[in-house]
């Protein structure tokens, strides 16, 4: 734990190269985009589905589109569960280059740790230490991500009146207002804990992971939505990952999204079903799916 809180500080090298790398190989990508001859989209929405670290996928996508002219496409607005909403939280929080830092750093201690690489999902403290420094350090920033990133959360108390009709109760409830960094604090570790749960807010009681997320239900512009389970190996969502694994990913995420922006479509992953679907703008969209 020592090595983690003081890396965080104070990055390794090779998660240094490592990211410089790979904000070389999105500016690359996108340089070759023959930017006449693509749809131009706009103002869109993502919206991210859990899926444990392999949050890498969503990191490459988000790197490419980030690139792009805003005509063609402009990142609005993030609504995410779980890591999901994580990684954009760190993203938009942090910054680019010094998330991915961050992510990649994770992947070294996991070489140089076995059990971190085995227990890095059941084993919350990392991830707890690591929630505490960002939103600490951060503090000042944190009203950047206000109505920017939507963070769902299984809360208690928010559909006991649907009971008496017998009718399906979804406890699902987003935080989208960060300018208090408590509050910021536990609704990112609410997404990545089933137990136990806790107190955000006011009105956000008992709050653990939030699954899978949802779409804007507004329709104000065109949305995006991502699932990584079915890009990439579920069961690999079960442990950890090396700085390697983790690159591997953001890589794939990043060749994703510029067949997405030359086709507003991507081929089938691992589960043999399209990871990113486009729903224009006013259309009905459907919530990601973990598989």
């Amino acid at each position: 734990m020592q090595t983690w809180k003081a890396w965080l500080e104070d990055p390794p090298c090779e998660a240094t190269v490592l990211a410089e790398a790979l904000s070389q190989r999105a500016d690359g990508l996108v340089a070759s985009l023959q930017k006449g001859s693509l749809d131009e989209i706009g103002d869109v929405d993502l919206v991210v589905a859990g899926s444990s670290f392999l949050d890498r996928y969503y990191v490459g996508f988000h790197m490419v589109l980030s690139r792009v002219p805003n005509r063609i496409a402009n990142i609005s607005r993030i609504s995410g569960a779980s890591s999901g909403a994580d990684a954009p939280f760190d993203m938009l929080l942090m910054g680019e280059f010094d998330a991915l830092r961050k992510f990649l750093t994770f992947g070294v201690l996991g070489e140089r740790f076995n059990y971190v690489y085995y227990a890095g999902v059941t084993d919350q403290s990392y991830f707890f230490a690591a929630a505490h420094w960002m939103v600490e350090k951060y503090a000042a920033k944190l009203d950047r991500l206000s109505d920017r990133l939507w963070v769902w959360m299984n809360c208690k108390g928010h559909c006991e009146s649907s009971w008496l009709f017998n009718a399906p109760c979804n406890t699902s409830t987003e935080l989208h207002r960060f300018h208090e960094s408590h509050c910021a604090e536990l609704a990112y570790r609410a997404t990545g804990s089933v137990h136990p749960p806790v107190d955000v807010d006011d009105e956000h009681r008992q709050c653990t992971d939030g699954g899978v997320g949802k779409v804007f239900a507004d329709g104000l512009h065109a949305q995006i939505t991502m699932s990584p389970t079915k890009a990439l190996n579920p069961l690999k969502a079960a442990i950890a990952y090396t700085s390697s694994e983790y690159a591997d990913g953001i890589k794939m995420g990043q060749d994703a999204a510029i067949e997405f922006l030359q086709k507003q479509a991507v081929s089938p992953g691992w589960g043999g079903k399209p990871p990113v679907e486009f729903c224009p703008r006013g259309a009905p969209c459907r919530d990601p799916e973990m598989l």
